[in-house]
């Protein structure tokens, strides 16, 4: 268990004191939990040279939970750290990034919030993406990065099975939220499509989601 620590900032959480590499690596090993499924439990992870955390080499089922990764542990300084805020790749599976009542702050990193690269089945659910240079959430097959666009009823392969996106077209509100859409997935499967909203839209157009309404 790693909670409630302080990497790549100074004490006060305003002035970056960067590791040379990431924040924090998890290297073919599993059962690890980074910060607690509870509040005021998680780490602050910013200001690194290259990314916040790092799961890679077949870790799996490993948990992030709370945890404030290119901020700080009041989630507005932009703190980024310098390449992406989390990265899993080298074939790390079933890993937990967040829940929808304990999701990391993710933010104001270089390159994107989390980043995929031959990988699967790495839960993301609840996290708050904000000022991110690239995407919040990138499926890179071959590291291949950017807007991995859908396909019919889903049939490719790579990073999380390359999930398509849900496709909204209306919305309205506040009161009552009416939001409109479509997923077009893998048949007789059952999703959980999660709703976020922003104050500004994302130069990219496909959103980062600052905070998670349900």
């Amino acid at each position: 268990e790693v909670s409630r620590n302080i990497i790549g900032l100074n004490l006060d959480q305003s002035v970056p004191l960067p590791n040379q590499y990431s924040g924090m690596v998890v290297d073919s090993s599993s059962y690890n939990i980074i910060g607690l499924d509870q509040a005021d439990c998680g780490n602050t992870i910013s200001g690194n040279k290259y990314s916040g955390i790092v799961l890679m080499n077949g870790s799996t089922r490993n948990s992030l939970f709370n945890n404030f990764i290119g901020t700080d542990y009041n989630h507005t300084a932009q703190l980024g750290n310098n390449v992406d805020g989390i990265q899993i790749y080298g074939g790390a599976h079933d890993n937990w990034i967040g829940t929808p009542f304990s999701g990391n702050h993710i933010k104001f990193n270089t390159l994107t919030g989390i980043f995929l690269q031959d990988s699967n089945r790495n839960y993301i659910s609840g996290n708050s993406f904000e000022g991110n240079g690239e995407l919040a959430i990138d499926l890179a097959p071959g590291g291949i990065t950017g807007v991995s666009m859908n396909d019919p009823l889903d049939a490719d392969s790579g990073p999380n099975e390359m999930q398509n996106f849900p496709e909204l077209f209306f919305a309205d509100g506040p009161s009552p939220l009416r939001v409109a859409g479509i997923l077009n997935s893998v048949p007789d499967t059952t999703f959980t499509v999660e709703f976020f909203e922003s104050d500004a839209l994302d130069s990219t157009k496909y959103g980062e989601g600052k905070r998670f309404i349900g």
